[in-house]
């Protein structure tokens, strides 16, 4: 164990190195070290300190992100924006929700809308979806007037709204939901899995655990049988 890990005595927390206290209990919470910064909190405010303790972001925020893309999640009041590692705001805090930069685009959430920025705070994809969720194999999952699909980062709809529920892509398919049933799709829309059971889990390793008509089980990417789960 090489990084700083988080500890708890006496309701503060402080940090330590192959069981030696590095830095005392002094705050009301933290977390581990991530890239040599760690998220602490004090007073009921976030902010971020090195290893030796010192204040790299003052703990004036509601909440705080890890570096991403050199850019931090904040909120105050909340407000949500981004800021650099010097405490600077790039993004003023306007938003009602944001997620951190990921390739160059962060979803973000204002009058119960999603949509896109870029970091120069220019909107990329209108905030015009009801949820958005995160990148996933190049497609985002989205829904709109009570129906989802999928989109890729120029808004371009891959996977039309038709369906009641989807889940993320995960090894080229996705399962999605239609008349309370599950099924599962690739990225052309085509159906590879008919829709017909009552809960599905992701693909991993080529297998997925599904459920029908009380009974549990794996099936392959064909949509075969091949072991009780």
């Amino acid at each position: 164990m090489n990084d700083l890990q988080a500890f708890e005595q006496d309701g503060l927390y402080g940090f330590m190195q192959n069981g030696k206290v590095v830095i005392k209990p002094q705050y009301d919470w933290a977390d581990d070290f991530n890239e040599g910064m760690a998220i602490v909190n004090k007073h009921d405010k976030f902010g971020l300190i090195d290893k030796q303790s010192n204040i790299i972001i003052p703990f004036q925020y509601d909440s705080i992100s890890y570096l991403s893309e050199d850019l931090l999640t904040v909120s105050k009041e909340n407000k949500y924006g981004f800021i650099n590692k010097l405490n600077e705001i790039v993004i003023p805090l306007e938003y009602d929700y944001c997620r951190c930069f990921d390739e160059g685009l962060a979803i973000v959430l204002k009058n119960n809308k999603w949509g896109f920025i870029n970091k120069n705070n220019e909107i990329i994809i209108p905030l015009q979806y009801d949820y958005m969720g995160n990148l996933h194999e190049g497609l985002f999952k989205i829904k709109k007037s009570d129906k989802w699909g999928f989109i890729n980062k120029f808004n371009e709809i891959i996977i039309p709204f038709q369906y009641d529920k989807v889940n993320n892509f995960c090894e080229n398919l996705a399962s999605v939901k239609k008349d309370n049933r599950w099924g599962f799709i690739n990225k052309f829309n085509d159906v590879i899995i008919p829709v017909q059971y009552d809960y599905v889990d992701y693909f991993n390793n080529g297998l997925a655990y599904v459920e029908k008509d009380g009974k549990a089980f794996y099936i392959n990417k064909q949509g075969e049988f091949v072991k009780d789960a």
